[in-house]
């Protein structure tokens, strides 16, 4: 099933990438393969921090950051993620929440992604043109999410291994719907880390089906916060450390094209010597340098006094919550995991100036 799932992505990007190859192709085409290089990319990070999402909380080994979290505020963010798979198979996505304020405490990044996860799944197991209802609403002291479809349904057989890992309905050599049973055993998970609990339901095949969540209620209410207009990147100077030569040629470009004026380096040395002579306003650092590392690096940057305050942005392939920690022990504000979203390494870079404080913010919150 693994093999399955990681070969046919990469089977799709290497064709696009010889047909790009060729040159001489339609504007249409080549549009069409660009599409399919992202799209499949995209699927394989997602398939990762699953994978890692799904060890981290088996082996107890997941931080919450915890905040409180406003239900219907978070409703609107899980939609936007949904809609474009939604928009695609022209379904209808109907959506309901109370006029008045509800408020759990959690970590907002999880929640979400717990609700986006079981959102996908309604869309991926609908048929075009069906119907997805959501709701965020308040019962006693607990808060309910509901999503009910009317797509191809659970088995009564299949029910009770819902959220059991690596467990699919869909057993057919072709796999049409894909996928690696991860999605909802994540949300159980997730939400039994909340102290809350999750119940599926279906009438049986081709019924449809619906999963409900409940979340313990919270009184609090979360702390004002003066608005701050988002830093531009218009002009803003830029080093990026990175000692893969495709990898620095592509960021460097993207960012270019996201306003920044941008300088690269190819190893540690390199890089410092590039950070003091230009005076950038963000350094991008990768940790696995081939001489001094990433940490090394930051290191010597922050002894020097006039880059105490140079915002840090470690960007490696490593995820886990030590290596935050130690990318952060080292200087660095900001711990970005590969691949990188062009527009999220903005965003990412213009909520750290907005909330003037460090955090850690990695490129799938919700698969995520």
């Amino acid at each position: 099933m693994l093999s399955h799932e990681l070969r046919n992505p990469m089977a799709a990007v290497l064709n696009a990438t010889t047909l790009l190859k060729e040159g001489d192709i339609e504007a249409t085409t080549e549009e069409e393969a660009h599409g399919v290089i992202e799209r499949n990319v995209r699927h394989v990070a997602r398939l990762l921090d699953d994978l890692l999402d799904l060890s981290r909380f088996t082996h107890n080994k997941i931080t919450l950051h915890r905040q409180i979290v406003d239900v219907n505020a978070m409703a609107i963010d899980v939609v936007e993620c949904v809609q474009p798979l939604v928009d695609e198979k022209s379904q209808e996505l109907h959506v309901h929440t109370e006029s008045e304020p509800i408020f759990v405490e959690g970590d907002i990044g999880r929640i979400q992604q717990a609700q986006v996860n079981l959102l996908v799944n309604a869309a991926k197991y609908t048929r075009k043109k069906g119907r997805i209802d959501y709701s965020a609403h308040r019962d006693g002291d607990e808060v309910v999410f509901r999503v009910t479809d009317n797509g191809i349904g659970i088995s009564p057989a299949f029910l009770p291994h819902i959220f059991e890992p690596f467990m699919q309905s869909d057993q057919s050599l072709d796999r049409s719907q894909g996928g690696m049973g991860l999605g909802l055993p994540l949300v159980k998970l997730i939400v039994e880390a909340h102290g809350g609990t999750i119940l599926a339901e279906s009438d049986g095949i081709s019924r449809g089906s619906q999963f409900t969540i409940r979340l313990p209620l919270t009184q609090l209410r979360p702390e004002e916060k003066p608005t701050k207009d988002i830093v531009s990147a218009d002009g803003k100077k830029m080093v990026i450390v990175e000692d893969n030569a495709g990898i620095r040629k592509m960021l460097a470009a993207s960012m270019k094209l996201k306003g920044f004026n941008v300088v690269v380096a190819a190893d540690g040395n390199e890089g410092l010597d590039t950070i003091v002579e230009f005076d950038p306003d963000v350094a991008l650092i990768d940790i696995g340098l081939p001489d001094v590392n990433g940490y090394e690096l930051a290191q010597m940057i922050r002894a020097k006094p006039e880059f105490r305050n140079l915002l840090l942005v470690a960007v490696t392939g490593y995820g886990r919550e030590s290596d935050c920690a130690e990318a952060f022990d080292a200087g660095f504000n900001l711990h970005l995991v590969k691949p990188l979203d062009p527009s999220e390494v903005l965003t990412a870079i213009a909520e750290y100036f907005t909330n003037e404080g460090p955090g850690v913010t990695r490129t799938e919150t919700a698969s995520k």
